[in-house]
């Protein structure tokens, strides 16, 4: 998961990059509303911000619950599938309980942005 996320960061990072002041301030907002989407469990909307390898490891609510289709087809209730898409999707936002966008570098095309967060981690 921690790959996943610095993966995620990147492509949102090279998505949002351009590079000056105003493209600091630009990568700087386009991280915060990818964190902001994450921390509202909006993974569809997430999913906007990456670009390459991030965008295609990434699940959107469709993907967890077209995930599921072979516990539909041993007859589990599509109800008690849907639930569990939402708990996922409210455990992946937890991640994100707190966080805080800090210094951003910017070389060339690409940008580096520094993120402190606090949430549950993955790995437990």
């Amino acid at each position: 998961m921690k790959r996943f996320l610095g993966a995620a960061l990147g492509a949102v990072l090279l998505f949002a990059a351009g590079c000056s002041n105003s493209e600091a301030d630009a990568a700087k907002t386009t991280v915060e509303s990818f964190l902001k989407t994450q921390q509202e469990g909006d993974m569809d909307a997430s999913k906007t911000y990456l670009a390459g390898e991030a965008a295609d490891m990434f699940d959107t609510r469709e993907d967890m619950r077209n995930g599921l289709r072979s516990y539909e087809e041993a007859g589990v209730n599509s109800k008690t599938l849907e639930e569990f898409v939402d708990a996922q999707t409210r455990a992946c936002s937890m991640m994100w309980e707190k966080y805080e966008v800090g210094d951003v570098k910017v070389e060339g095309d690409k940008a580096t942005v520094l993120v402190n967060t606090t949430g549950i981690d993955m790995d437990d």
